[in-house]
């Protein structure tokens, strides 16, 4: 695979944000936020909860391009010290 200078600066920038902790913090809260917002809504509230459903299921999307990313990084720097 064969990337050029930003696309692996890129993957390792994503893959240190992914690995810290600080960032896995703000994602634990976001989530527990749209949880608690769901369960909090009233029953006539489906729209709401239809929504906030949809904005767990882009946000789980998001984390998982990223984890591409950051996988992408790994194979690179693998195969740096295969290679």
């Amino acid at each position: 695979m064969i990337l050029d200078d930003l696309a692996y600066r890129r993957c390792k920038a994503i893959k240190d944000m992914l690995d810290g902790p600080l960032f896995n913090s703000a994602i634990e809260e976001v989530k527990d936020n749209i949880r608690d917002d769901i369960m909090n809504s009233k029953p006539e509230q489906s729209e709401l909860r239809e929504s906030l459903y949809s904005e767990s299921k882009a946000l789980e999307r998001v984390l998982g391009r990223l984890a591409v990313y950051a996988g992408n990084y790994t194979m690179m720097t693998e195969g740096q010290r295969h290679g």
